[in-house]
């Protein structure tokens, strides 16, 4: 994980100015509000930007779900209790090197890797995704029984 701030990220990325920064760090002071909700607020950035600046301080490809097509045999790799127990799709499976490649979306626990490494006996790697695209995605590639 890099220990740049979600602020300077942001910046690098083009998607705030110094000053815009600094204004929303002083709005966030009185809100009592994390850095990226009071961006939110002020509508300073896209809540995919937020994600976007996570997936590059956690050195994560971010990946938006709307642009893949999951093939049926990546999704069959993990149950759907799974899939929602862990919050996780699979996007692709590299068999020469036994590694599953899992969207997940903030927040996650920082052992996550290490425990879905047990869980499915792979390698895990993953890309960052937006929670509304994932959440999408969980429901349809495992629909619930209503």
């Amino acid at each position: 994980m890099s220990k740049t701030p979600i602020g300077e990220i942001l910046i690098e990325l083009g998607k705030i100015t110094r000053k815009q920064l600094m204004d929303a760090l002083e709005y966030q002071k009185g809100k009592n509000l994390r850095l990226g909700k009071a961006l939110l607020e002020l509508k300073l950035i896209l809540p995919d930007d937020i994600f976007m600046a996570l997936a590059k301080q956690y050195n994560y490809p971010f990946v938006d779900l709307n642009e893949l097509n999951i093939a049926q045999d990546v999704v069959e790799l993990v149950s759907s209790d799974a899939a929602y127990q862990y919050q996780v799709v699979p996007l692709n499976y590299d068999v020469d090197n036994n590694r599953l490649n899992l969207a997940i979306a903030p927040p996650f626990e920082l052992n996550l890797m290490g425990k879905l490494e047990q869980v499915f006996q792979k390698k895990v790697k993953f890309a960052l995704a937006s929670p509304l695209q994932l959440e999408a995605c969980l429901k349809t590639h495992y629909p619930k029984a209503e």
